[in-house]
């Protein structure tokens, strides 16, 4: 049984960009507030002649993510300053290891600075460049490892959005590749991400 997800992962004031577009803050003015989002995750393996889509949820409240992959399987990853557990098909949560766990990030590095799009803690961790499309102020920022183990595990990271984290993309280093999409948050975010997608 496939258990995939090896990264399963806002509030903000936007600008005015040009004539009928939405500018989108630079994400070191994103402010981040607690939500529930559904993701859609798309896994491009070497070998397969199709991607392996995954639907689900994921709720950031503090410094705690639960990531409910709904399809094909229902596998329910909570992150936790505790640890990391997992319940399989509505199955009682057990303890995994992060490193082998099918986890959004491996080893205990910051889910939630991912999903909350906060680029300056995640310097801890990584080397990150941050780019800004100059047609409306889209950033991306690519997060490389540090630790050069890790870096040959899990690749580069691209995170990418507006006034939110709107999606994260895994490249191996081995060619496989996973695109994950948020939908837009619920209050003045999800309403700003939406004008910005729309103006786009």
């Amino acid at each position: 049984m496939l258990l995939g997800l090896t990264l399963q992962a806002v509030v903000a004031m936007p600008g005015t960009g040009r004539a009928g577009e939405q500018a989108c803050p630079p994400p070191d003015e994103i402010h981040v507030g607690e939500f529930s989002r559904d993701f859609v995750q798309t896994r491009h393996l070497q070998g397969l002649s199709a991607p392996i889509v995954s639907t689900g949820t994921v709720s950031l409240s503090g410094d705690r993510v639960v990531w409910h992959n709904l399809s094909p399987f229902d596998i329910r990853t909570t992150f936790g300053p505790e640890g990391v557990t997992q319940s399989v098909e509505g199955g009682e949560p057990q303890a995994i290891n992060a490193f082998g766990s099918a986890g959004p990030l491996v080893g205990g590095l910051p889910l939630t600075d991912v999903l909350r799009g906060d680029l300056g803690k995640l310097e801890t961790f990584f080397r990150v460049t941050t780019s800004i499309d100059a047609a409306g102020g889209r950033w991306t920022g690519t997060l490389v490892p540090h630790d050069e183990r890790l870096a040959e595990i899990l690749g580069t990271i691209e995170v990418s959005g507006c006034t939110e984290v709107e999606s994260i993309t895994l490249r191996r280093p081995a060619g496989d590749y996973d695109v994950i999409r948020l939908s837009p948050s619920a209050g003045p975010a999800g309403d700003a991400a939406k004008a910005a997608g729309n103006a786009r």
